[in-house]
């Protein structure tokens, strides 16, 4: 039997003065939150966005899921209620946009220290449901700047929750006199996307491993110069070296003003170097996964970082170790004793000599993988829903599958009679209402379901795009009909869009699969049987 039962969703509203036309890690986390969240039942997330969104490869991660919503405040109404200026986006009127949105949701995570001050200015009661990642703690070995400073100190005379990405950040917090906020904040470690398969199939295995993958940005601390230069003078001694590159977000350096012209130069010209350029997440976790080791070698500046690299989790996640700079964060995190370590040019040329050792890149992506575990979202996610206000006293261990109907959202367990009802958090039961059906006539009206939505975007595709005015024939009798047919066929389109990208993945976990030693052997096992079938045919006549 099944059972379905109807609650109140957990309503969190994700933001940040970020842009999230960019690709960067401040981007990512955006969209990492919003993804990671919405894996939960009962829990609904929406995206406010702070510049007109013009590119989906950040918000490509998202769009798809039913529970996540995306709030351009940039578009009409929204932009003339607020009276924001599109080409002129401004931190006070993001602020206004957070503060104008709050009121419909139970939880607000501000991914930046100064537009929840200002959210604050404007509105002091939403104190309550302020959720603040802090920002601008970024060194164990220097002063906070006044700014933050000052910002801190706004945060800390109100009831707001505070994070911080490590126990280093925490430390810093304390050591600057603010040992209150520090005892009282979360540790919101970063967060990466759960793996799809263990790592006997996620590793292929290369006798000589030569691929390397860089996937971040071109900034003067990314050092992507000496990194270009450096595999240019190994691939003298290495011919068959590659690299393949993702990435387009520059920044000049002051210091040294031919640093930009001198990087796309190396990224064009060095022999055994594909750029690939902008890329989503999705297509750049495929270039990571097509290489045999990424690499995160860093400058010396950001030795005495407070915050550990997403990027080296995600090498991890998808069984790919990472060259990498030796610090107190990566010692502890890899051992003292991880073999891809380098502190300066030399030691980076030598290890691209040294990752021909395909023992040794494979005990180093083994030891990346399981120490990227903690990080995935599946590990993560509870406790930042219990740091938000969202704790679960009994979550749905059965099989459940989501349906809407008449604008509600339902749950659909599997069970008897008896099932315990579901309390999520605040969530609850609508009525105490509770009701049965088969399984299968539910997994029935989900997969009906399923069939309409593809009568009605196959109708929107007839009539012309959904992003023009649509003609009808008297079929659409009211805006409000025109208007949700539009809606249900761009998202339509973008469940499409990723099933594509899924497909793509697919295909290269199955290349990954046939060089991995477990498909080495499954291939084994069939050509085996292939055999045996041969000799027992011939046999047989």
């Amino acid at each position: 039997m099944t059972t379905l039962i109807e609650v109140k969703p957990f309503r969190v509203l994700v933001a940040g003065y970020i842009n999230l036309n960019v690709i960067d890690g401040s981007a990512f986390f955006v969209a990492g939150m919003a993804a990671m969240l919405s894996r939960h039942v009962g829990v609904e997330v929406a995206v406010l966005t702070a510049n007109p969104i013009l590119k989906s490869d950040v918000l490509s991660e998202v769009v798809h899921f039913p529970n996540v919503r995306v709030i351009d405040p940039y578009r009409e109404p929204r932009r003339t209620r607020l009276g924001l200026d599109a080409a002129k986006p401004t931190r006070t009127g993001y602020a206004a946009a957070i503060v104008a949105e709050a009121e419909h949701y139970d939880a607000v995570l501000v991914r930046d220290n100064e537009t929840a001050v200002e959210v604050l200015r404007i509105r002091p009661s939403l104190a309550d449901k302020l959720c603040v990642y802090v920002t601008g703690v970024s060194s164990v070995s220097s002063e906070l700047s006044a700014p933050v400073r000052e910002q801190l100190t706004t945060l800390s005379t109100y009831p707001v929750r505070v994070a911080c990405q490590t126990p280093d950040m925490k430390a810093v917090l304390e050591q600057a006199g603010f040992d209150e906020m520090a005892r009282r904040a979360f540790i919101l470690p970063p967060h990466v996307p759960d793996p799809d398969a263990d790592f006997e199939e996620l590793f292929h295995y290369s006798a000589s491993p030569n691929r390397l993958s860089y996937a971040g940005k071109f900034f003067p601390d990314w050092i992507p110069d000496l990194i270009l230069a450096g595999f240019k003078a190994g691939q003298k001694q290495r011919p068959d070296l590659r690299l393949d590159v993702a990435g387009d977000h520059f920044q000049a350096s002051s210091d040294r003003p031919n640093f930009t012209a001198t990087v796309r130069y190396l990224l064009t010209e060095t022999p055994g170097v594909a750029w690939h350029g902008r890329l989503p997440r999705a297509r750049a976790r495929e270039v990571i996964v097509a290489s045999d080791v990424g690499i995160g070698w860093r400058s010396p500046n950001l030795q005495s970082s407070a915050e550990l690299s997403t990027k080296i989790l995600e090498y991890g996640a998808l069984a790919r170790p990472a060259i990498l700079n030796r610090t107190p964060a990566h010692e502890r995190l890899l051992g003292a004793d991880y073999p891809l370590f380098a502190d300066s040019l030399t030691e980076f040329k030598r290890l691209l000599m040294s990752i021909a050792d395909g023992a040794m890149v494979e005990a180093a992506a083994r030891r990346c993988f399981e120490a990227s575990r903690p990080y995935w979202y599946s590990a993560v996610s509870p406790s930042v829903l219990e740091w938000i206000g969202c704790v679960p006293s009994a979550a749905p261990t059965e099989t459940w599958a989501r349906l809407h109907a008449d604008g509600r959202t339902i749950w659909c367990v599997e069970g008897g009679d008896d099932v315990s009802p579901v309390l999520w958090g605040n969530l609850l039961i609508a009525g105490g209402q509770t009701h049965t059906m088969p399984l299968s006539s539910a997994l029935l009206r989900v997969a009906e379901m399923a069939s309409v939505r593809r009568e009605v975007e196959r109708s929107v595709i007839e009539m012309g795009s959904a992003d023009t005015e649509l003609h009808t024939s008297g079929s659409l009798e009211t805006p409000d009909e025109v208007r949700v047919l539009r809606t249900e066929a761009g998202r339509l389109r973008r469940q499409l869009e990723e099933l594509a990208g899924e497909a793509a993945y697919a295909r290269s976990r199955l290349e990954a699969l046939q060089k991995s030693r477990l498909g080495r052997l499954q291939r084994r096992v069939w050509r085996l049987k292939r055999r045996r079938g041969a000799e027992n045919e011939q046999f047989g006549k």
